[in-house]
């Protein structure tokens, strides 16, 4: 007989962990298959408003972080109920408590932080250098006036190096004020758009797009296009899926879609034009490209996988670091995010390289040990110092990962989450840090996790971050991260 449980008496914790899968399989659903309307704008606005958040988080004091973990902890709930509008207003709130010193914000400053610039076209033709811009908010659907005193907005265009070209300033603005702006001279490249609010003596900073310069753009994409639909590459072949995953990616700034993340379009398609030559390799291109992110398309057997990859300078001997992100992410969050990209850094000043997959609902395209062996014909690193970390849905896949092919890794990092590691005589040699924040959801599964793995007989290192919730975890323990990568290399 089958007995239906009584709601009242299962443990709160247990109600909500159960609540947050169910919503966190619609909202993956959603995102995969484009159920949510405009999720790539609210993705973009979500990832950029998190990196301005990070930036300032890193560089405040204990007080002040603690004061926007509650803001922190209603943007995750709101992310993982849908609610992506709400969660940006509390990113914004997050944001602005930590550069006030901890200060709750005003109504009037949350307000102005949710200000954008919306930029068009991504592609521009240095021949042609009409760049638009529109004022956008938020929270407003129809044109409204800042307020009833002057608000300028201050905009600057830098390169990719992070000096300033070009400057302008537009008075009294309205939300979807929108104006073509005539550059002079640019020369090809990718730029970005920094924008301010200015009313009085208060200045906000405000979410600006980056684009890239292009010459002969209408030649050059008329042969873009033709690559990216072109015959489908047999899987096994790294170069051509890559040569046509750069194509369709290219295409889609083209047409004015935006992504998840801003895109360096002029970087991507001299990728993708050194890729086309027949005398020229994948090898060649990431040897080019030391300490830069490259985007690619694996291929191995019938499998394929999108990564998004930096190289050491010089990879000889060097380790990797394999990143997996957590639920509604991509790629591009090792990179853009979880510190606006602090692993990276980290690992460009210690020498190593690092591979970050992109993963789904239903996993990997590729398993590690197809993804070691296919990387291991375009790159060189020592396979016997490969790390990996992983945070939240990633955490359970660096489990999933090792507990697979324990040898083929040295040490691992679950942030955030846990997973269920499968017992074997090679896993205990396999040392891990697992973490997670005090005020963490995943908090309950990491002590599993670790109570679990020592369990086995493996060396565990565990730690619990004060007053951190689910998103900033990663931040918080990126500098414990690589000290235990480093004791273990």
């Amino acid at each position: 007989m089958i007995v239906a449980p009584k709601w009242n008496h299962v443990p709160e914790l247990m109600l909500r962990t159960l609540q947050r899968f169910c919503v966190f399989v619609l909202f993956i659903l959603c995102f995969e298959s484009d159920g949510l309307p405009q999720s790539p704008e609210l993705r973009y606005q979500l990832g950029r408003r998190l990196t301005r958040f990070e930036r300032k988080w890193q560089t405040a004091d204990a007080a002040s972080r603690a004061q926007s973990t509650p803001k922190m902890m209603a943007a995750v709930d709101n992310f993982f109920s849908l609610q992506l509008d709400a969660a940006i207003v509390k990113l914004d709130e997050a944001w602005l408590t930590v550069d006030s010193g901890g200060k709750d914000p005003t109504a009037a400053s949350i307000f102005d932080a949710s200000w954008f610039v919306q930029v068009r076209p991504l592609l521009l033709d240095r021949d042609n250098l009409s760049l638009g811009l529109t004022l956008k908010h938020q929270q407003l659907a129809a044109k409204l006036p800042l307020s009833s005193s002057n608000c300028d907005l201050s905009v600057t265009v830098v390169d990719s190096q992070g000096t300033q070209v070009v400057e302008k300033r537009w008075e009294s603005v309205s939300n979807d004020d929108a104006w073509d702006w005539g550059l002079k001279s640019l020369t090809p490249g990718d730029y970005q758009v920094m924008a301010r609010l200015v009313r009085g003596d208060l200045e906000t900073d405000v979410i600006g797009n980056r684009f890239s310069v292009i010459s002969n753009l209408g030649e050059r994409m008329n042969t873009v296009r033709t690559l990216a639909m072109g015959r489908r590459p047999a899987p096994t072949d790294t170069k051509s899926l890559s040569i046509q995953s750069l194509s369709k990616m290219i295409v889609s700034g083209h047409d004015g879609r935006i992504s998840e993340t801003d895109l360096p379009f002029a970087t991507l398609l001299n990728d993708l034009d050194f890729l086309s030559a027949e005398d020229k390799t994948v090898r060649e291109l990431i040897q080019l490209r030391p300490e830069r992110s490259i985007w690619l398309q694996l291929g191995n057997g019938e499998s394929k996988q999108h990564v998004r990859l930096q190289s050491a300078s010089n990879q000889v001997g060097s380790p990797l670091v394999v990143a997996f992100h957590g639920a509604g992410g991509s790629e591009n969050m090792f990179f853009e995010s979880y510190g606006a990209g602090g692993l990276i850094d980290l690992c460009r000043q210690k020498g190593w390289s690092v591979v970050s997959p992109r993963q789904s609902l239903m996993g990997l395209g590729m398993d590690l040990d197809s993804m070691l062996d296919e990387l291991r014909l375009h790159m060189d690193f020592d396979a016997n110092r490969v790390f990996v970390i992983g945070h939240s849905m990633g955490a359970a896949q660096a489990i999933s990962q090792v507990s697979k092919y324990p040898t083929r890794v040295r040490a691992v990092a679950a942030i955030g989450g846990g997973g269920r590691p499968v017992k074997s005589n090679e896993l205990p040699a396999v040392p891990f840090f697992v973490a997670a924040g005090e005020k963490d959801f995943g908090l309950p599964r990491a002590k599993v996790l670790a109570d679990t793995l020592k369990s086995f007989g493996a060396r565990v290192d565990f730690l619990e971050v004060k007053e951190v919730e689910h998103m900033v975890v990663v931040q918080a323990t990126l500098a414990d991260t690589i000290a235990f990568f480093d004791e273990h290399k």
